[in-house]
């Protein structure tokens, strides 16, 4: 292994939780060997730089927080950085849905909707709306139409 490409990347990770796909395209950009890859990932692994299930669990926490994100948006990008769908379902199962419920409609009393006074095309775009933002479908009909 190249001591500098492993500083540098030991400090990628002590900079903010990342995941074994982020690191392994940060280690590429690195011009890392390919066949070392491995290496510096279970060097990352051993001496707690790289944790999946603490990444999984801060990315789920920040993207419902910060982002406002449903659990079907956070479920997909996390998918997409090949995180094992049973660690995914693991932490997202710790929200209900009456938690969700809970984010829209803080998240529609932020944008200053009233969902009573909405019309019908109005409703349809705040629906869309949620529905990009990654929330369940039945749950939004539930609030605004139901």
């Amino acid at each position: 292994m190249d001591n500098k490409i492993l500083e540098k990347i030991s400090r990628y990770c002590a900079v903010q939780e990342r995941c074994k796909y982020d690191v392994i395209n940060k280690l590429k950009s690195y011009k890392a060997n390919q066949d070392e890859l491995e290496s510096y990932i279970e060097y990352l692994q051993k001496n707690n730089f790289l944790n999946e299930e603490r990444f999984v669990e801060l990315y789920i926490r920040s993207k419902i927080n910060q982002n406002d994100w449903g659990p079907l948006k956070i479920k997909y990008s996390l998918y997409q950085k090949n995180i094992p769908e049973v660690v995914i379902d693991r932490f997202l199962n710790r929200y209900d849905k009456e938690f969700f419920k809970l984010k829209i409609k803080e998240y529609l009393k932020k944008h200053k909707v009233e969902i009573d006074k909405l019309s019908y095309n109005e409703k349809i775009y705040w629906a869309k709306h949620l529905q990009q933002k990654g929330y369940d479908l039945e749950i939004i009909n539930d609030l605004i139409f139901g």
